[in-house]
């Protein structure tokens, strides 16, 4: 068993939120009569959810559902509700800003990348002389959160420029040949 600070970004911690999300998918477009029977079940779901963070935040009290699994439960409510209803005007404002449209077409550069993007940048700014480790270690006394938050960032504007130039070179490119296998 990986016991660290990053297990919870490996592939078998997100099969749930992937699964919620194809639940969702299959009611739908195959059983769309059961929607509204959908949308109380999770209500009922990501209530109890929010109720278990929030216990779990306030008290030393360790549930033993993960946290992740709350969270996609109280996402899978809100999307839901807009997927079902269509009728959450603040939500569909934000889902139809055009900067979060940008981020949706990079998305697939950004999944790509995100993994490689600390380790180029630490190497990177080793080269220029410049030690992130104390920055970025959590077993070192010299941690320093605002450093961190500041690495992280940075490393976020390196992923969204090398996800851009993803999109406009290579991914936009190959889209546009479609048209000739159609």
């Amino acid at each position: 068993m990986i016991d660290n600070q990053y297990s919870s970004l490996l592939t078998p911690a997100c099969f749930t939120a992937f699964g919620l999300g194809a639940l969702l998918a299959y009611y739908k477009i195959h059983q769309p009569e059961y929607g509204v029977k959908f949308q109380k079940t999770v209500s009922i779901l990501a209530l109890l959810s929010l109720s278990a963070l929030i216990v779990q935040l306030a008290t030393d009290i360790s549930l033993i559902l993960p946290q992740r699994l709350f969270i996609s439960l109280m996402s899978l409510w809100l999307i839901s509700n807009y997927v079902f209803d269509n009728k959450l005007t603040k939500i569909d404002a934000f889902f139809s800003k055009t900067y979060l449209i940008y981020i949706g077409k990079i998305s697939y550069g950004m999944y790509l990348f995100h993994t490689f993007i600390p380790s180029f940048t630490k190497k990177a700014f080793t080269k220029l002389g410049v030690d992130v480790t104390s920055a970025i270690s959590y077993e070192q006394g010299s941690y320093s959160e605002l450093n961190l938050f500041l690495y992280n960032v940075f490393n976020f504007l390196v992923l969204l420029l090398v996800a851009t130039l993803s999109w406009y070179i290579i991914e936009k490119t190959l889209n546009n040949l479609k048209r000739y296998f159609v």
